[in-house]
């Protein structure tokens, strides 16, 4: 939201999400400074232009999330396959698109199946299958002999029509049917009834080793260092924010002691310039050993050590360690 002053009066402009918050602005401003004249030029989003189908479903494995509406711009985020996002407005063939968890960015037309708000509910209320393979493929038929109609990562969803032998037969969000085999994929209702333990965990993030790192990145297709922090919980039944900012403020504090002595397998550990500029995160794996998607040194998902007499120990990151969080797991 911007002001701009002329004269006695203060035109308000920008964008907000609802009708009450735009009101919540101006009664804020004209209490705060009851001599001026407001004049009202916010946008309520979503635009009019996009009603009724103000819901996007991702109906490719990945969509990429951007800062721009371009190709060429930052790679935020990456919602994926079957994810609902809320659209606000399009821009040379990009919605303004907003996920679960808050997160905003500029997604590519082409990556959306457009639906409106029932559309979106329904797909929402399954039935539903979830991907669990670190890698799969939806056939046109139920035989790998079958062609692929896309691509699958961890977390994708994908409707449930039924089961066919050892294959489940499905709808992707944009309605084309295919077939999956049953070893990749469970029913959603029982993967909401996963219970994470800290073996699990382990275990879940050791699968991403060798993953190369992709800023940006939620995805088997590439990680950044919160992307593959979130999507090993993910894929536990815990929900975490998407960024190593926002982690370190959920969670319970540890303090970690002289040897790290305290540390669990499954916290999580930060690291920045100073404790309050958070902008790394790892998984500990226990006796002073972390896993992350690695950016500047490897390129990829890799263990190292706190432990200076470890053949793997990264100076850098011991420098640069400021706290360790515990995520309460189900």
């Amino acid at each position: 939201v911007e002001l701009q002053q002329k004269g006695n009066q203060i035109i308000v402009s920008g964008e907000v999400t609802a009708p009450r918050l735009r009101q919540l602005l101006l009664d804020s401003l004209h209490n705060a400074a009851s001599d001026f004249t407001f004049l009202d030029s916010i946008v309520v989003l979503p635009i009019k232009e996009l009603r009724p189908n103000v819901y996007g479903v991702v109906c490719v494995s990945v969509a990429n999330m951007r800062r721009e509406p371009t190709h060429r711009a930052e790679l935020v985020n990456q919602p994926l396959l079957g994810t609902v996002l809320e659209l606000y407005k399009e821009e040379d063939g990009f919605y303004y698109a907003r996920n679960w968890e808050r997160y905003l960015g500029w997604v590519s037309e082409s990556s959306l199946a457009m639906v409106d708000s029932q559309a979106a509910t329904e797909w929402r209320q399954g039935p539903r299958i979830v991907c669990t393979a670190n890698y799969g493929l939806v056939r046109d038929m139920a035989s790998t002999a079958g062609n692929p109609i896309i691509d699958l990562v961890p977390g994708a969803v994908l409707k449930k029509i039924r089961q066919n032998g050892n294959w489940v037969k499905v709808q992707t969000p944009d309605g084309q049917i295919g077939y999956v085999e049953n070893t990749l994929v469970v029913d959603e209702a029982q993967f909401r009834r996963v219970k994470a333990d800290r073996d699990r965990l382990a275990l879940a993030a050791k699968s991403y080793l060798g993953i190369p790192y992709l800023w940006g990145g939620t995805s088997t297709k590439g990680f950044d260092c919160s992307g593959f922090v979130q999507t090993v919980f993910r894929m536990n039944n815990v929900s975490l924010p998407r960024d190593a900012s926002q982690m370190v403020l959920v969670g319970e504090p540890v303090e970690p002691g002289e040897h790290f002595e305290n540390v669990l397998t499954g916290d999580l550990l930060f690291f920045g310039p100073t404790a309050e500029r958070i902008d790394h995160v790892v998984i500990y794996l226990g006796e002073w050993h972390f896993i992350y998607a690695c950016g500047s040194e490897f390129g990829l998902v890799t263990i190292n050590s706190l432990n200076p007499e470890h053949e793997r120990y990264s100076e850098y990151r011991h420098s640069t360690f400021r706290s360790v969080r515990r995520i309460q797991t189900n």
